[in-house]
């Protein structure tokens, strides 16, 4: 049987506990802003209500690539929207014979003003987050860069720190 000295020494620390549950969040956030690319889908912040409710503001969409034949009216789309390359996401309201696609955001009450040619089309949002946008957009902010690379240092550090090490041998000692 252990006794009460033994159980404390097995017991996780309250830093362990707290690291490993932030080394926890921090995975999934990469998975999430990230990892999602390797199964083919391309993450979007959503910056605008055009969209809203469907896809409200500060929201992450998920998009996966799709041919333009495969577009209905009624889809949204993720398209390249002029030559600053600004990416938008309306629903499609109309099909013109030459392929190009009249679309229209949720909360907007006029068509857009120009067509999108099927060579813009990026693909059809697959699910969104909401909130996750915001995240996405501050860390690829010089500001979140820095605090992106701050909380990796911290995750590195408290991987290599000893674990308590010191507060048992102060303990062992005034024993």
């Amino acid at each position: 049987m252990k006794t009460r000295e033994e159980k404390k020494k097995t017991k996780p620390s309250m830093f362990t506990l707290l690291s490993g549950g932030f080394m926890a969040l921090v995975l999934i956030l990469a998975v999430l802003l990230a990892g999602t690319r390797l199964v083919g889908l391309t993450p979007y912040a959503v910056i605008s209500g055009s969209m809203e409710p469907e896809y409200p503001v500060g929201s992450l969409i998920y998009v996966d690539q799709v041919e333009p034949s495969e577009i209905s009216i009624g889809d949204p789309i993720t398209f390249v929207m002029n030559e600053s390359l600004m990416v938008a996401t309306h629903r499609v309201v109309d099909i013109k014979e030459d392929g190009s696609f009249i679309t229209k955001g949720d909360a907007n009450d006029t068509v857009d003003g120009t067509p999108v040619h099927p060579k813009n089309l990026l693909g059809r949002p697959q699910f969104s987050i909401p909130y996750l946008g915001y995240v996405s957009v501050f860390l690829a902010s010089g500001q979140g860069r820095i605090v992106l690379l701050g909380v990796l240092g911290i995750l590195v550090l408290s991987l290599l720190l000893p674990e308590g090490k010191s507060r048992t041998l102060k303990k062992e000692v005034a024993d």
